[in-house]
């Protein structure tokens, strides 16, 4: 009996978890039916299609293409389009395997992490060539050379067939397994091995007749291809195919696989070796014709050089050893006429311990003849451009380009003024003193400010290179070369690069002029880095406020990187206006404007005020920064604040309403203001089908009458009698009953979750029941995120606004209510347990029982003592909601007298009114309730959000 009892307490616990899967098919049905009640288009352009055989193959397409569209918004699928995307993944999976071939390699990335400061990449050469598409030919014409294996179709024709009168004119033969073919009254012939013209001679020979010999088509065999290709394994091929298609056959050689060394191995024991530099460098010929069961074997590259710079055909080239400097040149197509003969630099590693430059040029025969090896970098440097008696002004200028050079000229002569942007670093610059005899570069920095000022100036040189930058700039600078430079960053209002003198001390930089509000003045740093490696050597930690008082100075070295911090980590947040005293808040992750409005001691009521936010924004390109008034501009910066919300006190600190209140930003002003005199606070928003729908003053229309006829009253087509009226109390107190509803729910179910536990049943039922108990679980979490619009229900209204001025009905409104006139409606919407959800069109004297046949009748799992009707004013109607003194017992066939009027099936409906039809659950005894009031905030809710759509 226990067991018994077990069984019936799973199999409710299954039925409930049917029920539940399917109450959420019927609340998504309900809700497409009500966004729509777009139906099946995609089937039904299917079928017409497929029972419209006359329709032309241009609408044809355009149907289907439309089909594929709504299948791919939908989500659905089939097999319509199933050979495009076929061909779609073919062709996806080709272009992926070529992305794959074209990927830089591990040797690449290592090459171009030691040229990365020249801008420059490379990429090994010749791997690009095995991008072809190979095909096997089987059908092509051939010599009388091509020699003759097992499997070829031989054509012969006899040109006398006098001589043997049996024969016929042709002969199609196919050499057989033995490598013989057999002519009928002449004999078997031994043919492979010997060519087409051999076996011509052999027959007229045999014949006595003049013969000719042809393939009839190529035969296939297959040829190994291993070591570093993308597919390695076996490729079909025929005897007109070489070594290079079937390396093309096999995806072609890796990156990390040799050209040079490709190793190709007869049947025989024959050995034969192949560098396809021949042919990708120097144009010769790889006829290697493939035979049956050739072996191709492509070893690992080997050495490997980079030449960079100005060749025709920069690239990491593979070296078997030997090679010279210019061998390597030659392999790279030769020189360009801009090639700089007197600076070539070469990198190369130095017994895997350091890597080692050396600098020659291309006269010196010693230098070009110099071996190479393996992990050498040779670039070519570029001949410079600018004419002898010229210097070149380049960077962040109004007027970069070469000038004329003068005997005699300093920089003062040709920087002015009209040289600098307002925002150029007038702090530093550089020249390139480039020497046209091979000689190292030289770096001279300097200060723009001093030379217009006549405080300091530089002799120019021919080909001299002045770059001016952008103030803040310090990317664009290499340091590995620039050493006369000091960084400073942080918080200042100039920060960037600075020209380096031997006098320089901290004092020069840290000025009263230079800091900002925000700047801590106790605490700052000095990174001390090596010149050479650029590595923090030590941090020198100062107090500028001691530097700006002159209690203290620190002698600056090269490349010192001097950081200020901000006094808040966070740029604060400043709250001003309306209030008795303006202060500061510290911004912290995630603080909202009612934290930072803590403390305010506002001047006016809370109703009466309006706090404006106002943020700070990175300045975009010239000319795109808003002119606005409300739009501050700091010159001097890259940012400007500007006017970003208004939010009204009263929402935020009264009504408490989260949406209000926004997380604010680093930097965000807050200015409390009073607000205008035409603004609403407390409001009520109308809409629909009255004269003046809008917003309307609470204060002005306190009551349901005052709005309406503020609004101007009712259309003609309007519908009072299904008005909704939406209020944000009575949503929270939905909301909180549906929590309840749910956390009742859920202990229900964790206590049979512990009985299920401690229960001695097998694991088949134990799955049963644990999947049943997800299923209500996760029913149960869907039932939280149901949103709640908080209907208020019941309101009579005429079309008669007087009537409603002294009836209990004129309620009072509250901030923040929403009031929808429905048009006139004709329809009836029917959801749940019936064959067709959906909208009908109304006709008068129809029952809820007329409309269910409508809709195709109930399904098997209608709940039928439970139907209920939602009315178009929100009030529900069902069995249990109404009394009658006599009904007709169907039972028993007579008259009963009392209860409750429970034949739901023959109420009459109006217009806009809903019929539900739940799903027949076994539930407990507590569920029941609960779920009844769920059921109809639900479907409250979904159909109040629809008709509001349709307005």
């Amino acid at each position: 009996m226990f067991k018994i009892s077990k069984v019936i307490k799973w199999l409710t616990s299954l039925i409930i978890a049917i029920y539940l899967s399917i109450f959420q098919y019927i609340i998504a049905s309900a809700e497409q039916n009500l966004i729509g009640n777009m139906g099946t288009y995609p089937e039904a352009v299917n079928q017409y299609i497929q029972t419209n055989e006359g329709i032309s193959n241009t609408n044809k397409s355009d149907l289907l293409n439309k089909y594929k569209k709504l299948k791919s918004y939908y989500g659905e699928t089939g097999d319509i389009d199933s050979q495009d995307n076929e061909e779609q993944s073919e062709e996806k999976k080709n272009k992926n395997f070529y992305v794959k071939q074209l990927r830089k390699s591990d040797l690449e990335k290592e090459y171009e992490s030691r040229i990365q400061g020249l801008q420059v990449s490379v990429k090994q050469f010749g791997y690009e060539f095995f991008q072809g598409k190979p095909v096997v030919n089987t059908n092509a014409p051939v010599s009388k050379d091509y020699t003759v294996g097992v499997g070829d179709k031989l054509v012969i024709y006899i040109k006398d067939t006098s001589i043997s009168p049996n024969l016929p004119g042709v002969l199609k033969l196919t050499v057989n397994r033995n490598g013989e073919i057999y002519i009928p009254d002449i004999g078997t012939f031994y043919v492979v091995g010997a060519r087409l013209g051999e076996i011509e001679d052999l027959l007229t020979s045999a014949i006595g007749s003049s013969v000719s010999v042809s393939l009839a088509g190529l035969r296939g065999f297959t040829v190994y291809v291993s070591g570093e290709v993308y597919r390695p394994g076996a490729v079909k091929v025929s005897n007109l195919n070489t070594v290079l298609d079937a390396l093309m056959l096999a995806g072609g050689v890796k990156k990390t696989g040799s050209l040079r060394n490709i190793v190709l191995t007869r049947t025989t024991g024959e050995k034969i070796e192949l560098d396809l530099y021949k042919l990708l460098v120097f144009g010769k010929p790889i006829n290697i014709r493939l035979r049956d069961g050739d072996v191709i074997l492509v070893r690992p590259i080997g050495k490997t050089v980079a030449i960079i710079g100005k060749v025709k055909r920069p690239a990491i080239y593979e070296i078997k050893g030997g090679e010279r400097i210019k061998d390597v040149i030659n392999l790279a197509g030769g020189l360009l006429p801009s090639s700089y003969k007197y600076k070539v630099i070469l990198q190369r590693y130095v017994n895997h311990k350091y890597l080692k430059i050396e600098t020659g040029n291309l006269d010196n025969e010693n230098f070009i003849g110099k071996k190479v090896k393996s992990g050498d970098v040779i670039e070519i440097k570029s001949i410079i451009n600018a004419p002898l008696n010229s210097i070149e002004i380049k960077g962040y200028t109004p007027y970069p380009g070469l000038y004329e050079l003068k005997p005699g000229m300093y920089l003062s002569d040709i920087l002015k003024p009209d040289m600098f942007f307002k925002d150029s670093n007038m702090n530093f610059a550089l020249i390139e003193r480039i020497s046209r005899t091979g000689e190292p570069v030289e770096y001279i920095t300097f200060s723009p400010n001093k030379i217009i000022n006549h405080e300091k100036d530089i002799l120019l040189y021919s080909g001299d290179i002045i770059t001016l930058y952008k103030s803040g700039d310090v990317q664009s600078i290499d340091f590995d070369k620039v050493k006369d430079a000091v960084i400073l960053k942080g918080e200042v209002k100039y920060p960037g690069v600075y020209a380096y003198e031997k006098d320089l001390t901290l004092s020069k930089l840290i000025t009263y002029e230079n800091i900002r509000m925000n700047t801590n003045l106790d605490y700052a740093e000095i990174e001390r880095r090596n010149p050479y490696t650029l590595e923090v050597q030590k941090i020198i930690i100062f107090s500028p406020r001691d530097i700006l008082t002159g209690k203290k100075d620190i002698k600056l070295h090269k490349l010192d990187v001097i950081k200020l911090f901000p006094r808040y980590v966070y740029a604060p947040i400043k709250v001003s206006g309306f209030i008795e005293k303006p202060y500061i808040v510290s911004y912290r992750d995630g603080l909202k404007l009612s934290d930072a409005l803590y403390k305010a001691k506002f001047k006016e009521k809370i109703e009466n005020l309006v706090v404006e936010i106002y943020r700070t924004f990175t300045k975009k390109k010239k000319g795109s920064i808003e002119t606005a008034e409300s739009v501050k501009v700091s010159a001097k910066e890259n940012t400007y604040s500007k006017f970003f919300k208004k939010v009204y006190l009263y929402d935020l600190l009264i009504k408490n309403d989260e949406t209000k209140n926004i997380k604010l930003n680093p930097g965000d002003r807050l200015v409390i203001k009073r607000i205008n005199k035409n603004e609403i606070v407390k409001k009520v928003y109308i809409g629909g089908y009255v004269a003046k729908p809008g917003v309307y003053d609470i204060s002005k229309y306190p009551t349901l009458y005052d709005v309406l006829k503020a609004a101007g009253g009712f259309r003609k087509d309007a519908y009072p009698k299904g008005l909704i009226f939406l209020r944000e109390r009575i949503a929270r107190i939905q909301s909180e009953k549906l929590k309840l509803a749910v956390n009742l729910m859920k202990q229900e179910l964790l206590k049979e979750e512990s009985g299920m536990i401690r229960a001695d049943i097998s694991s088949t039922e134990q799955k049963g029941l644990e999947a049943s108990y997800k299923a209500r679980m996760k029913f149960l979490d869907t039932l939280k995120e149901t949103q709640i619009t908080g209907r208020l229900s019941g309101i009579k209204l005429s079309y008669n606004l007087e009537k409603l001025k002294n009836s209990p009905f004129n309620i009072k409104l509250e901030d923040g209510d929403k009031i929808y006139i429905p048009f006139i409606p004709n329809d009836i919407y029917i959801f749940g347990e019936v064959f067709n959800p959906s909208t009908l069109v109304y006709m008068k004297g129809l029952t809820v029982e007329d409309y269910i046949k409508l809709a195709g009748g109930l399904t098997k799992y209608a709940d039928k003592d439970n139907i209920f009707v939602i009315k178009a004013d929100g009030t529900t109607i069902s069995s249990q909601s109404s009394k009658s003194l006599i009904k007709w017992d169907t039972t028993h066939k007579r008259f009963v007298w009392g209860g409750y009027y429970n034949d739901i099936l023959s109420y009459k409906l109006e217009p806009g009114d809903a019929i539900i039809v739940p799903t027949e659950i076994k539930v407990p005894t507590m569920w029941r309730p609960l779920l009844k009031d769920v059921l109809q905030i639900l479907y409250q809710s979904i159909l109040s959000a629809y008709m509001i759509k349709r307005l």
